[in-house]
């Protein structure tokens, strides 16, 4: 289980680390707040341990130190004594952590995942029509989820319609890397410049914020 990338972009740092091996080798390179060791021993996974340890060993990575995670009320996790955002996501592959001054969000999944059969929760009738037109369906349908599920994360209201609040507008899944979306919400609209890139047999989509102005 190793670090593998590290991605410097425009809106921040992102890293990824590969899930081999097993817990205990990783927990032999850790060094454990008393916070932390208390948080751990409540994991009962060995999956969970790896994803836990990981996402803390990205972080020494990039920023070069040891940091701590902390949550807010609604569960979204936060830098102890930071003004940098934080954004995690995990598929079984792959842990992956996004760090900015930006609103962001970042999520990760196995391009084999099969999400069809849930497709009507997540997208429109205009995202399932694009799907449609796309040669490879399961990508775009991959692509699509992970975007919502970024968004998501970037956003600090729970309880979120994928198919009703959050729009993923059309693009080139093969030419644009690049791509944007709004989300849709009584008090205001906010839209979204994402990103997507490949990474062995996974996906990773992550986006900052923009708010509209009126």
């Amino acid at each position: 289980m190793v670090f593998v990338k590290k991605i410097e972009t425009e809106e921040g740092l992102i890293g990824i680390w590969e899930i081999t091996g097993e817990a205990d080798n990783l927990i032999s390179k850790f060094c454990f707040s008393d916070n932390e060791k208390r948080e751990f021993e409540k994991i009962s996974f060995e999956r969970r341990k790896k994803e836990f340890i990981a996402v803390r060993l990205i972080l020494e990575k990039l920023l070069n130190k040891k940091t701590e995670i902390f949550y807010d009320i609604s569960g979204r996790p936060l830098l102890k004594d930071s003004d940098l955002n934080l954004s995690i996501s995990h598929s079984k592959d792959l842990v992956v952590v996004f760090l900015s001054k930006q609103k962001i969000g970042i999520d990760v999944e196995n391009v084999e995942r099969k999400i069809e059969n849930i497709a009507r929760r997540f997208l429109n009738q205009s995202e399932m029509d694009f799907v449609q037109t796309c040669a490879d369906r399961q990508k775009a349908m991959i692509l699509m989820w992970c975007a919502k599920e970024a968004i998501f994360k970037c956003s600090e209201k729970q309880g979120i319609h994928f198919n009703r609040e959050i729009e993923v507008f059309p693009f080139s899944l093969d030419n644009e890397k690049f791509f944007g979306a709004k989300k849709s919400q009584t008090e205001k609209k906010v839209s979204f410049r994402l990103q997507h890139f490949e990474y062995k047999n996974n996906v990773v989509v992550f986006c900052v914020e923009d708010v509209e102005k009126s």
